[in-house]
């Protein structure tokens, strides 16, 4: 049954790097991503876990901020998992209270919390329906998740749990903007946040539990360092893959299957 499952996730692997690689030699696409000047407006961010948000978009929501967004940022999972060793009341508290630290250093005004364990997070219709009566809600403009190419199962799944909740409605978010977190990904999208990188650390430091097992600031500021390479005079920014709202189900269902 193991080789039968390894043979199998190669499979799936190998299908979506040629569509990717398809993705890639369009001759639409331009060499190098546009630079997006963060806007006002309606903004909502789905994370998966809490840190998520900030490790691939903080510099990017602190511009938001200054441009008068209204940001809200959504935590899917209850992170009880992220503290080996630690009681899960305790795991979830101290993540939260480390969240809500970080949203306030990074200016954002909302943070909601679905608190969904990590054995129950799937594709379930209940999930869906959470995130499709937030995005009715706020009615954002703009929707931040983790992209679909990032090596961690919970970020993919968020991205079939989103593209449920998207799918049926009328007035989807104008853009989709994903992130990346775990994994490199090939950006449409750059964001210049030296101005903010600096915020950015900061919030990032709130999260001392995980800075604990990971030195996420060190990975981050070689990745941000390394994103600013195509935008004149800018020391740090970040990356990210753009789809239209109406098209993001299709873009999900070919590359996620």
């Amino acid at each position: 049954m193991s080789k039968l499952f390894d043979f199998l996730h190669r499979k799936r692997l190998n299908r979506r790097v040629k569509r990717f690689a398809e993705f890639l030699l369009r001759k639409d696409l331009t060499i190098y991503p546009r630079i997006l000047d963060p806007e006002a407006g309606r903004i909502l961010v789905f994370a998966p876990h809490a840190d998520d948000e900030t490790i691939g978009a903080g510099g990017t929501l602190a511009r938001h901020v200054e441009a008068g967004a209204e940001v809200t940022v959504v935590i899917a999972t209850d992170n009880r998992d992220s503290m080996p060793g630690q009681p899960p009341a305790h795991a979830i508290a101290t993540r939260e209270k480390e969240c809500r630290e970080a949203m306030c250093r990074l200016g954002v005004q909302r943070l909601v919390f679905l608190r969904v364990s990590p054995e129950n997070f799937s594709d379930r219709t209940e999930h869906a329906e959470r995130l499709k009566n937030l995005v009715l809600e706020y009615e954002p403009h703009v929707l931040y998740l983790p992209t679909i190419f990032d090596e961690h199962q919970h970020h993919r799944m968020l991205n079939r749990i989103t593209e449920t909740a998207l799918k049926n409605l009328s007035h989807p978010p104008r853009s989709v903007r994903a992130y990346e977190v775990w994994s490199a990904i090939a950006p449409n999208r750059v964001v210049d946040i030296t101005s903010t990188f600096e915020r950015k650390i900061n919030a990032l430091s709130a999260y001392s539990s995980q800075l604990a097992e990971i030195d996420y600031i060190y990975h981050i500021t070689g990745l941000n360092a390394y994103r600013s390479m195509t935008i004149p005079a800018s020391r740090y920014a970040e990356a990210f893959i753009e789809i239209p709202g109406e098209r993001f189900s299709h873009f999900v269902n070919t590359y996620l299957t």
